[in-house]
């Protein structure tokens, strides 16, 4: 999708939509013409059609891909934007906010286990059962366990 933001053109890839508070806020990583890697801007809105500017540029990272996923945690937001670079292999960051305008970075790095998939992680969708939380990726996973699509986290 290409919106305008300041005038100038940007490029919004995946979006996660998340109920919190009383609003619903949608994230969207986003790339800006002539920027490397791409940043967070969040929407806010209380009836889920009207929509608000809640943050813009957040995180900026010239080593992160379109993909990203985010989600609760307690009373944190949790955002794992996609990142590579020419020494690390595709991989999640992390990062957490109680606000959703300063964010953390946990160093803490999620790589794929080369023994069941190939090289691409994209859009990790993650959800809780039980106290234990679970990952579903975009991935290509190795033929000989099953067809590429979704990779699966705990």
């Amino acid at each position: 999708m290409l919106v305008k933001a300041g005038g100038k053109n940007t490029r919004a890839w995946e979006n996660y939509t998340l109920y919190d508070d009383g609003y619903f806020y949608a994230f969207f990583n986003v790339k800006h013409d002539n920027q490397p890697g791409f940043v967070l801007d969040i929407y806010r809105s209380q009836d889920g059609v009207n929509w608000n500017v809640y943050a813009r540029n957040l995180l900026p990272l010239e080593t992160a891909h379109a993909g990203f996923g985010i989600h609760k945690y307690g009373d944190y937001f949790v955002y794992h934007p996609t990142c590579s670079s020419a020494t690390e292999q595709v991989h999640f960051k992390t990062f957490i906010s109680d606000d959703l305008l300063n964010w953390e970075d946990k160093n803490i790095t999620v790589t794929f286990d080369e023994r069941y998939y190939i090289s691409r992680w994209d859009e990790l969708v993650v959800y809780e059962e039980n106290d234990q939380y679970y990952g579903i990726i975009a991935t290509i996973v190795k033929d000989e366990y099953s067809l590429p699509g979704c990779g699966f986290l705990t």
